[in-house]
């Protein structure tokens, strides 16, 4: 039975390796969100600023031998303004995202849509500090603009909270970051 499993096993984990495959997709990418003071009032009329970085969407082994240049890929930075409710809205355009093929069985390429969005964003009025903030499970750091970790406690922002909208429709393939941040 050893030597029946000594010869099949390598086989085996070829088989499995080689059932998926990596490729891309295109699909949209947008931010939105809400800016609020401390006794969730709207905040009107402010300017929010963005940074996604140039790593978005690249996966696997994209990056072990190339830089996210290699691929086209450079830090998109982009201001939005606040509306009278507080609300904000950036469509990022067409983005390109790395997708795993399955072939056996063949399931087809996942994720079917762009990857929620990590972010940087900064509030121009608070020159001290920035919050990187991952949208897929609403975590977030506070950094000083030395890049500085600093506890939420001491920053400028109350809360943030995020969630991820994905299209139903499988041909539109677009992801929404939503970004609520709360401050003092």
């Amino acid at each position: 039975m050893n030597r029946v499993l000594f010869i099949f096993a390598p086989i085996l984990g070829l088989l499995i390796e080689g059932c998926a495959a990596p490729g891309s997709g295109i699909g949209n990418l947008a931010v939105s969100g809400r800016l609020t003071s401390s006794s969730d009032q709207p905040i009107s009329g402010k300017e929010i600023q963005f940074i996604l970085p140039a790593t978005y969407g690249l996966g696997g082994l994209d990056l072990v031998m190339n830089s996210p240049g290699d691929f086209g890929h450079k830090d998109r930075r982009f201001n939005v303004t606040t509306d009278e409710n507080g609300q904000f809205y950036q469509d990022l355009g067409q983005t390109i995202y790395h997708v795993t093929c399955w072939l056996l069985p063949p399931v087809g390429c996942y994720p079917s849509g762009p990857p929620a969005p990590f972010l940087l964003v900064r509030l121009p009025d608070n020159q001290s500090e920035y919050y990187a903030v991952q949208t897929q499970d609403g975590q977030f750091k506070v950094f000083t603009m030395s890049g500085k970790e600093t506890p939420v406690e001491e920053s400028s922002v109350k809360s943030i909270s995020t969630k991820v909208e994905n299209s139903n429709d499988k041909m539109e393939r677009s992801t929404v970051g939503v970004i609520n941040i709360q401050i003092k």
